[in-house]
């Protein structure tokens, strides 16, 4: 819990504020306090429509750094969090598909293995799902909820669009 008038953090039986000497008390209906000194780094407040066409220019290869940058970021969050493992395990069924793909033996396989990377893709943006609402919903309580429906068919940018809402709120103070 957050000071809701300086932003400091509070312990659960602090009746007033360490930093500012005020009473601990609720905040207005709507507003959250950021933190004086937010816990973990955010990626780069990159804006989800700039996401999506530099993904397009770059036939999906700008998409792929992006999810392992999303990744990373969730390890911090969550330090026991294995979304690293099964990004790492799309991309590498990206190339192993390719290189299946070369040879006409062994092209049905290739079509198996980038199956397989896709649903590794799937499983690792539920993890970063998972680390960003038990964060975001703990340390630095905002009261996040992310759908289960829109990670699996938007994860990367469904997950910047809520980066980008997280980082004006420790900006401004205002969640919106």
């Amino acid at each position: 819990m957050y000071c809701v008038h300086c932003g400091a953090n509070l312990g659960p039986d602090d009746l007033y504020c360490t930093r500012c000497g005020k009473s601990k008390a609720a905040a207005p209906p709507g507003a959250l306090v950021a933190p004086a000194q937010p816990g973990v780094q955010l990626p780069p407040d990159l804006h989800w429509a700039l996401l999506i066409l530099l993904n397009l220019i770059t036939c999906g290869i700008f998409g792929i750094v992006w999810v392992f940058i999303q990744a990373f970021w969730a390890k911090k969050l969550a330090p026991g969090n294995t979304a690293i493992a099964f990004v790492s395990a799309y991309a590498g069924g990206i190339v192993l598909a390719v290189m299946l793909s070369l040879d006409k033996s062994t092209e049905p396989f290739g079509s198996l293995v980038n199956l397989a990377g896709v649903v590794c893709l799937i499983v690792g943006n539920f993890r970063i799902r998972a680390a960003m609402e038990e964060y975001y919903n703990s340390a630095e309580n905002i009261g996040l909820t992310l759908s289960g429906v829109m990670t699996f068919f938007f994860g990367m940018i469904y997950f910047q669009y809520h980066i980008n809402r997280i980082a004006k709120w420790q900006k401004t103070g205002v969640l919106t």
